[in-house]
């Protein structure tokens, strides 16, 4: 294992494991495999996982070095490769398996070599993975820690740097799962290995000292690295929860007299101050239990946290004692010409700080610091200072604090209103017209332009801010006009970058209603916003932000609810609206995320009034339908994420940030909300919409395959359709049809199983709650079984669905029309229409039983004497009934019980096996309405969950028998006045299927035709030609290889053709010699194919004993048997192309000599 199989495994295997396809799981397995099946590992990650069990049992890694070194050698060969997510992440669950397995017999074995390659792992190799699976590599690795770090080996140092690699954001955050689980361990690890509580305590003072005295000695040159503090707060927060009697206010009681006497220590560095804050700051954020990124959350720092939060408190109270030195500390900072361009960077922790503050204190108390605070900044900005360079950075600062200071104000704009009419002002007479203008000397200035950025952010902060407080329209005498500042915005924002354009955006929102009654001006700026917007498209530090600011001004609310009184402008928005909401659709189908946006925009708006839909109406429609069709390497992360998801807790990613795996389906389940929440006056117009959709789709695609492309938009369709039929009306003014019959004809067409147990679905329900209107159900099997025999199949298990909802007075008369509409359709010639029919009379018989219907069951006894034969007989119909019986669309569903958001959307999708990235589960509904989906008054027009255990524990599986070809192609004829089929033979008994018929069949019949298939080696091209040769008479067929015989296609187009004609098996290789013989037995070799002496098929005369020889689809007839032929017969052809399908060439060229030779026997008579 050391030498060859070390190597074997730490380079070659894992290099050839670094291939996302290995990790990939059929569809079938996954849904079978449950409802989520985010538990299930791909078959080769469970094997690895079996392997690393092994491995670590195996009697050659027994030896703490041997294992150790093993180990070493696996993260290295790790790190030379360039990972693919999903591998890493199942590589590295394998590999953890161990843990798992056996936590108790787990040597810990990693010493200070490989917690460097972990920290090259974490620091490197993860840096641009997908976000959510780079944090479950980090959680997996972080649980791999805790189990096999040898704390004798790995310094309590190098234990904290390599903590530290783990992101706070990701997966090493207080308060998760994994957090507590290191807390434990962390304990233990001090009181063995690092010289107890004291000796931590001890480290975490030196550190703060350390720190806090980085700049004491005022060296210029002095810098710090800011991930330094991060290391720190962390460390100070894990060792806090290690030993709860340690009291994290004395230790930080260095920081809290350096805050206290900030203002009054004249030779306290200022930047000895700046960290202090920024450590308490960093050590406040990361002490907040988690939130998860998906999740909204105010944009201020939280103010809960959990009662009895010793460490929490102690941290706060440090704020709460010096937040007055604090303010002032800052007022004096930020206003101070010694205020340098190096120090820009700590504004954001300034902002930070008075936010925290802000949350912690009533507004009341904050009052006079905040005034005191805009008040030194307003009257900074305004003085002239004594360099360019000078004047520049405090009019930055300034201005920085300023927008802070307007977040303070927001949270109680009452009490502080004297201070917001200050900033009010000051932005109109100053800041509104104020520009950063370059120094002439800027060589110090380092990057201007991020400058400028941050100045223009600062700035529009504190504009959008005023006008949001004061709307402009009614704002005191020194306000602008709105067309004005908005003709500003503009402006800005074609030159400003990153996120400065987040508060231009939100000012441009506040005023677009002032500019609805100037349709130039409102087209304009939607036309500037949208431009910014695709300028940013590929900038990944500021476009989802961006996009957010973006939404709500080109959707504006008052865009989406009111009417532009100008006719042909009105005409113009919608077209304009149109095309942008168009634009965000196609670019969701490449950029995961986008239209979720877009549509949990509009969903707000909606849902306060969902007439609203009808303006939107291909939005929520196409919003519905929304969903891209993943490539193969992208379903391989889908069902990673998956997996991460259903690990939960023990995976601390779950606690930290949301999965966008889902986020498509989201789109679909704010959309379907919508449709649930439409009301009667507008249920018909989006009904016909999603109709003419399902007829587009149709049109398009006549065969729909399992879930292509086709099939999963119209599963879509119909499942929109059912939410939104319980306030369907049975007619509208947008048909002549009823909702009914329009409802039916969507059978005609060829579906899927889960799109025909919708149909099916949404028909039974309008039947039952139209009672008046249930003949149409005769009157739709008379006419629809002329043009598809299929549908007959939906309409009779409608009526079975029906059987089981009525009351016993309609089921009386019910059962009657049920049993003479469905008995002519169980002795029908179609197998699967056949079968259906025998099931549906039995399931109306079993209901009517049940509902003791004695007359009926008394008038009809002989129908179960028929059922007991059926039933008892041997044979494949048999156990296709029993399956039929067996299956959930019979045995459990229930159209009523079962009308809930789960079995529409997951459970009925898992049953009919659709792909699972269809299937949207209950959590997501919740996470986009938690308040409608659990309401108890009743607004939800369907329950979320399912009550029905039947349904929810059945297995999958088609109600439908597996189609044949041949079944496709037949269609019945009911009219009795018209010509009917002659070959209906209605019990398979009357076949003869014995083996001495079939035998007597296969006997060579003398002379006549010989087709010669060798060259062929397409199953379904032999097929066909079996089939032919079997119903012209043929003497004898040849193949290449018999085993084709054997083939599902084969025998799917000979239809048992291969039991009742001649078969010889002659390999190509042969077929010289077999030429040979057959000129012996005075046969004429005829090749089907177009050469230079080649005879035209309709001039050409056939002996009576002929062989007619056939070449291979591709080449056809190869030159060394062609001159051995007697002659080449070639089909006249009138087209472009010159060649025809082998099958169909040889059909013609069978029926031309049966042609004649019928020909002359009716001569001869």
């Amino acid at each position: 294992m050391l030498h060859g199989g070390l190597k074997f495994v730490c380079c070659d295997l894992i290099h050839a494991l670094n291939e996302p396809s290995l990790y990939a799981r059929s569809e079938e397995c996954a849904t079978v495999a449950g409802i989520r099946g985010a538990e299930v590992l791909p078959s080769i990650a469970k094997k690895l996982a079996l392997f690393f069990v092994a491995c670590d049992s195996s009697v050659h890694l027994q030896s703490f070095e041997t294992k150790r070194k093993f180990h070493q050698a696996l993260f290295g060969g790790i790190l030379q490769e360039n990972w693919s997510t999903p591998p890493l992440v199942y590589l590295l669950q394998a590999f953890s398996a161990p843990i798992d397995a056996s936590p108790t017999r787990v040597q810990p074995i990693w010493n200070q070599a490989i917690v460097v390659q972990l920290k090259d792992l974490l620091t490197s190799a993860l840096r641009t993975q997908h976000v959510f699976l780079r944090g479950a590599v980090e959680c997996i690795l972080l649980k791999a820690t805790s189990y096999y770090l040898d704390t004798k080996a790995v310094s309590i140092q190098q234990l904290f740097l390599l903590l530290s690699c783990f992101k706070s954001t990701e997966s090493l955050h207080r308060g998760t799962h994994l957090w507590k689980h290191l807390v434990g361990n962390l304990r233990h690890w001090v009181d063995e290995s690092y010289g107890g509580q004291q000796q931590v305590e001890k480290l975490c003072r030196s550190s703060i000292s350390s720190l806090l005295n980085t700049f004491r000695d005022e060296d210029p040159k002095t810098s710090y690295d800011r991930s330094d503090v991060h290391r720190l707060s962390k460390m100070l927060l894990l060792v806090a929860d290690a030993f709860e009697e340690l009291d994290l206010g004395l230790l930080l009681q260095p920081v809290r007299e350096m805050l206290s006497t900030a203002c009054v220590r004249a030779y306290l560095p200022a930047k000895s101050i700046d960290l202090a804050l920024e450590l308490l700051s960093c050590l406040y954020s990361e002490a907040q239990s988690p939130c998860k990124t998906g999740q909204e959350a105010s944009d201020e720092i939280t103010k809960a946290f959990v009662p009895g939060d010793v460490v929490l408190l102690s941290i706060a109270s440090i704020f709460q004692h010096t937040y007055s030195n604090i303010v002032a500390m800052i007022s004096g900072r930020v206003t101070s010409e010694e205020f340098l361009v190096t120090d820009v960077p700590i504004l954001g922790v300034y902002a930070s700080c008075l936010h925290v503050i802000c949350n912690l204190l009533p507004a009341g108390t904050l009052q006079p610091h905040v005034e005191l605070l805009v008040n030194s900044c307003i009257r900074c900005s305004t003085v002239q200072c004594t360099s360019d360079e000078v004047s520049c950075v405090l009019q930055l600062s300034c201005t920085a604090m300023l927008a802070s200071a307007c977040g303070v104000i927001r949270n109680d704009p009452e009490l502080l209103k004297p201070v917001a009419r200050t900033l009010e002002k000051f932005v109109w007479q100053h800041l509104y017209d104020a520009e950063l203008y370059k120094p002439s000397d800027s060589k110090r200035l380092g990057e201007w332009g991020k400058l400028v950025s941050q100045y223009i952010e600062s700035k529009w902060t504190c504009i959008s801010f005023v006008v949001k407080q004061s709307p402009v329209a009614s704002a005191a005498h020194f306000s602008p006009l709105p067309t004005c500042i908005m003709d500003r915005c503009v402006d800005h924002l074609a030159a400003a970058s990153g996120m400065a354009l987040i508060p231009i955006l939100n000012t441009m929102q506040s005023l677009l209603p002032s500019i609805m009654a100037t349709p130039e001006k409102l087209f304009e700026v939607l036309a500037c916003v949208w431009h910014s917007l695709l300028e940013r498209w590929h900038d990944h530090t500021c476009f989802w932000s961006v996009l957010r600011a973006c939404v709500p001004v080109i959707f504006h609310r008052c865009l989406l609810t009111e009417d532009i009184v100008d006719t042909d402008a009105k005409t113009v928005l919608e077209k304009t609206l149109r095309t942008y909401a168009d634009n965000f659709l196609e670019s969701g189908n490449t950029r995961t995320g986008v239209l979720n946006v877009i549509v949990q925009h509009c969903f707000n708006i909606w849902k306060e009034n969902p007439r609203l839909v009808l303006k939107q109406k291909k939005l929520l429609i196409d919003a519905c339908l929304f969903g891209p069709f993943s490539h193969k390497h992208m379903t391989v992360v889908s069902a990673a994420a998956r997996y991460i998801q259903g690990l939960g807790s023990a995976c601390s990613v779950n606690e930290l940030m949301e999965s966008d795996h889902d986020a498509d389906s989201r789109v679909r389940a704010m959309a379907f909300t919508t449709v649930s929440l439409v009301p009667d006056d507008c249920a018909g117009e989006i009904f016909y919409a999603l109709i003419q959709r399902d007829r587009e789709m149709s049109a398009l695609q006549e065969r729909l395959y399992s879930n292509s492309v086709a099939h999963r938009v119209k599963h879509r369709i119909w499942q929109a359709i059912l939410l939104l039929e319980p306030v369907l009306p049975f007619s509208t003014s947008f048909s002549e049809t009823s909702t009914l019959d329009t409802v039916f004809s969507a059978l005609i067409s060829e579906n899927q199983p889960s799109v025909r147990y919708l149909i099916e679905w949404v028909a039974t329900r309008l039947l039952y709650s139209n009672a008046e209107h249930r003949d149409i159900l005769w009157k739709a099997i008379a006419e629809y079984s002329d043009l598809r025999p299929g549908s007959v199949c939906s309409l009779l298990a409608i009526a079975t669905h029906l059987c089981k909802l009525l009351s016993v007075a309609e089921l009386k008369q019910f059962v009657e029309r049920a049993a003479t509409e469905i008995l002519p359709w169980t002795m029908t010639q179609h197998f699967a229409v056949r079968v259906y029919a025998q099931v549906a009379l039995q399931s109306v018989w079993l209901v009517a039983k049940e509902q003791q219907l004695v007359e009926f069951l008394s008038r009809h006894t002989v129908f179960e004497k028929c059922f007991d034969v059926i039933n008892t007989a041997a044979g494949n119909r048999t156990k296709v009934v029993a399956k039929l019986f067996n299956s959930f669309w019979v045995s459990a569903f229930h159209p009523l019980k079962d009308f809930n958001l789960e079995v529409i959307c997951q459970v009925l999708p898992r049953l009919s096996l659709v792909t699972q990235d269809e299937w949207i589960h209950p959590d997501t509904f919740l996470a986009v309405d938690r308040r409608y989906w659990l309401s108890k008054d009743g607004a939800a027009k369907l329950p979320l969950l399912s009550s029905n255990s039947a349904t929810k524990c059945a297995e999958p599986g088609d109600w439908m028998p597996e189609k044949k070809a041949a079944d496709e192609e037949q269609k019945l004829s009911t009219n009795p006045l018209g010509d009917v089929q002659k070959k209906i033979i209605p019990w398979k008994t009357l076949f003869p299927d014995s083996e001495d018929v079939s035998m007597k069949n296969r006997q060579k019949r003398n002379g006549g035709l010989i087709l010669i298939a060798s060259l062929i080696d397409r199953p379904t091209n032999l097929g066909g030609l079996c089939r032919t040769c079997e119903i012209f008479g043929a003497s004898e067929y040849v193949l290449g290889n018999l085993k084709y015989m054997n083939d599902p296609q084969f025998k799917n187009l000979s239809v048992t053709a291969e039991k009742w004609i001649s078969l010889r098996e002659v390999r190509p290789p042969n077929l010289r010699e077999y030429f040979l013989a057959l000129r012996q037995q005075g046969y004429t070799l005829i090749g089907a194919e177009q050469t230079a002496h080649s005879h035209s098929l309709a001039d050409y005369t056939f002996p009576d004993k002929a062989a007619v020889v056939l070449g291979n689809e591709k080449e056809g007839i190869p030159v060394e048997l062609i001159q051995l032929l007697d002659v080449c017969v070639e089909i006249p052809q009138q087209g472009m192309i010159r060649s025809l399908n082998v099958h169909v060439s040889g059909a013609v060229l069978v029926w031309e000599y049966t042609r004649q030779r019928l020909r002359k026997t009716l001569i001869a008579a």
